[in-house]
């Protein structure tokens, strides 16, 4: 009788350690699954430190978190710091905008909003135009490389 309770009580843990890790390796193949779609970064070419091609000690960094940054070298006073996101219905905006074929970000500065037209060619993700549909002009940039680089290193030492 004692061999058949020891027995039946191998049988119990060996069922509930098999059930255990089934159960376990089905959780982490769901969380593997979920992790691969959720690891897919979607780059949007226009994040990144731009460079003025007008003026180069202009420069505006777009970041991934909606924040955007223009900063004049040597004028610590012209440090600007921003919001940004792509308006998807032009209608919807507070103003009236004129309908235009290509995307449109709209970036607020303290109480200041622009609406600027965005132009990059598929080809050359390293420039940048920027035209004001609410007023006049177009701002050009080049991506800068240097400056991306430059962080990198200071970051890495």
């Amino acid at each position: 009788m004692g061999n058949k309770i020891v027995n039946l009580l191998i049988l119990c843990l060996a069922l509930f350690i098999g059930y255990y890790l089934v159960t376990n390796i089905q959780n982490r193949a769901d969380i593997n699954e979920s992790m691969e779609m959720n690891t897919e970064v979607v780059s949007d070419p226009v994040i990144g430190f731009w460079r003025s091609t007008d003026d180069s000690k202009f420069t505006r960094e777009f970041l991934d978190d909606g924040s955007v940054v223009d900063k004049y070298e040597g004028d610590e006073d012209a440090t600007f710091i921003g919001t940004w996101v792509y308006v998807e219905d032009l209608k919807a905006e507070p103003i009236e905008l004129p309908e235009i074929d290509t995307p449109v970000i709209k970036a607020v500065f303290n109480e200041e909003t622009f609406y600027f037209g965005v132009f990059m060619s598929e080809e050359d993700t390293n420039s940048l135009s920027l035209s004001y549909i609410n007023g006049n002009g177009i701002l050009n940039f080049v991506r800068d490389i240097e400056f991306v680089a430059s962080t990198t290193e200071d970051f890495l030492e």
